[in-house]
């Protein structure tokens, strides 16, 4: 099974509706295994979300706490971008419909 190194995935609250602000802050950052849950808080709301990323982009990047994301919706879904690069990519409904994976074999 292929991975994405820049695919994200919500694992508590939702993107849905960023669009007024677009930019997030980190709250939090836990490193759980070979994944990283970074806590993003909206800037201009109290919207908050969870995404687990590649724990090897959080430390490539230097994301910490205080770090701005910026959150760019895009008609499959969403990219989150840190000092200019993509940190992230979450797919929307429709785009998560036509996922599929299979084993090569």
């Amino acid at each position: 099974m292929a991975s994405v190194a820049a695919s994200g995935l919500v694992v508590q609250g939702s993107l849905a509706g960023v669009e007024a602000s677009g930019q997030f802050v980190i709250a939090s950052i836990q490193v759980v295994g070979q994944s990283t849950v970074v806590v993003l808080r909206g800037v201009s709301s109290a919207a908050e979300v969870s995404v687990q990323i590649a724990a090897h982009l959080a430390r490539d990047l230097s994301l910490a706490a205080g770090t701005i994301v910026q959150v760019v919706a895009e008609a499959v879904g969403y990219a989150l971008i840190a000092h200019g690069k993509l940190i992230a990519f979450v797919p929307n409904e429709i785009s998560r419909a036509m996922l599929h994976q299979s084993r090569v074999r």
